[in-house]
């Protein structure tokens, strides 16, 4: 009994530190820090594709990404689903991945 107690909490703490250090990857390497907002931007183009195809033939959890233009560069990013459909208000945001130092964008749509 105690040694199939100590097993467990080996693994418990095994599955603890996996998804810790999955977390920390994606932390690091999709959402960056030192997010700040661009003033001075154009989006050209919003889309959406459907992650996963329901058995009635539905479409759910759209993954939605855009195409701009910020300063004469080319930036691409994710978006809101809202974006999609009212594109009125508009915040792009920039941070940097904490690994390669490459730029993520972000378009929040209100």
């Amino acid at each position: 009994m105690r040694n199939n107690l100590k097993t467990q909490i080996k693994m418990m703490l095994a599955a603890v530190t996996a998804f810790v250090l999955v977390f920390m990857m994606f932390q690091l390497t999709l959402v960056g820090s030192g997010s700040r907002e661009i003033e001075e931007f154009e989006i050209k183009k919003v889309y959406c594709k459907s992650t996963i195809k329901l058995a009635n033939g539905a479409e759910s959890n759209n993954v939605c990404r855009f195409k701009g233009i910020t300063n004469g560069e080319k930036i691409s990013g994710y978006a809101l689903p809202a974006c999609e459909i009212d594109k009125s208000y508009m915040t792009l945001k920039k941070s940097s991945s904490l690994l390669n130092q490459s730029p993520n964008y972000t378009l929040i749509c209100h």
